[in-house]
Formats: structure tokens, C-alpha cells, sequence
């Protein structure tokens, strides 16, 4: 399907391996695939999205088998951004430009169920405001692109968002997705 399709590129999500010997056993796949994509001559990103356990990741050297780890954060505060961006120097001591911030393009109230962005600009929730609506915590633009302006200053390895059917239309200019393009392309 790789071949056929011509992807640019492979991610792994497994939530989550239950022993050290499974993520041992998920990294050599991962590193296996890298190689054969390799091999095979094509210049294809390998990626896996990961939590927090940064010192399990580091100890089986997960991140070196692949080109990104996507940070599955999906958080609203730019504090805990900043933060899991420290730990994960710290711990992984690999390169900012090997990991992805995630971004949420859905809402959580305390608990813990999952609203659409769009559902939340359809019932009265404010695309600029500060990200609470109906008992519910979100991203909204102005905290999105705070996001992508750490991502851009801690020279990282980009954003990952989940998921984007939570989101309006990219070209709604009150969409998630309008927002980042916006920061990294102003009026496009």
C-alpha cells in the first residue's frame, strides 16, 4: 500500500505497548521499516506518537529508530507545552527538530468527555476568546498560534493536531486550522 499509493510517510500509534519487551519489539519494528523504506530509495518520514513517558523512550532509544515523535499533549495551556518540551530535551538529549508538538481540535470538560471544535463555534464558544465555553476547556485561535510560535522559537519538528474532522473548514476563517496557517503564512 505504501508503494502503491506513493505515502510520504509511515506513523505508528500504538496506546500503548504493556511491557518493556513490547516497546522493545515496536521500536525494531519501527526501525525495520525505516530501514526498508530506505533501502527501497525512497525518502519517506517514519514517525510514532508517543505520551510522556520520555525516560521509557529514551532507555530503548524509541525516538532514535524514526525521523518525529509526535507528542499526543493536546494541550490547552502553554505552560504544559513548555514543560513537556524541557522534559524531553532533558530526558531524550535528542534534538528539538526530532519531535512534534500535538495540538487539540476538540474540547474536554472535567470529565473528560470530548467535544468537536465545531460543535463548540456552533453552540456560542468564541474562536479568539480564552478557551472556555460550556464547561469545557479548548484551543482557541490566540492559544493555538501561541503554540505555533513555541514550536517555531524552540526550533521543533513541527505540530500534529487530532484530529482534524473535529475541526471547521480550513478556509473558515474560524477554524483551527485557518488559525496555524495564518501564523506560518499571513494572509494566505
Amino acid at each position: 500500500m505504501f508503494e502503491k499509493y506513493k505515502f510520504d510517510g509511515i506513523n505508528f500509534d500504538w496506546e500503548f505497548p504493556a511491557t518493556t519487551d513490547e516497546w522493545k519489539k515496536y521500536r525494531d519494528l519501527m526501525k525495520g521499516t525505516k530501514e526498508n523504506v530506505e533501502k527501497n530509495g525512497r525518502n519517506a518520514n517514519v514517525s510514532v506518537a508517543i505520551a510522556t513517558s520520555f525516560d521509557l523512550y529514551k532507555s530503548i532509544d524509541l525516538c532514535g529508530a524514526v525521523d518525529k515523535c509526535l507528542w499526543m499533549g493536546y494541550v490547552y495551556e502553554i505552560g504544559v507545552a513548555v514543560r513537556a518540551i524541557h522534559d524531553w530535551k532533558s530526558a531524550q538529549g535528542l534534538p528539538p527538530d526530532k519531535f512534534a508538538l500535538g495540538v487539540p481540535l476538540y474540547g474536554t470538560n472535567a470529565a473528560g468527555v470530548q467535544i468537536t471544535y465545531f460543535k463548540l463555534i456552533d453552540m456560542g464558544a468564541d474562536p479568539k476568546g480564552n478557551g472556555s465555553f460550556a464547561g469545557y476547556s479548548y484551543a482557541s485561535q490566540p492559544m493555538l498560534q501561541e503554540q505555533v510560535d513555541l514550536a517555531i522559537n524552540q526550533s521543533l519538528g513541527g505540530l500534529m493536531c487530532w484530529h482534524l474532522g473535529s475541526d471547521l473548514p480550513p478556509e473558515d476563517t474560524r477554524s483551527l486550522t485557518y488559525a496555524i496557517k495564518q501564523k506560518l503564512k499571513p494572509g494566505t
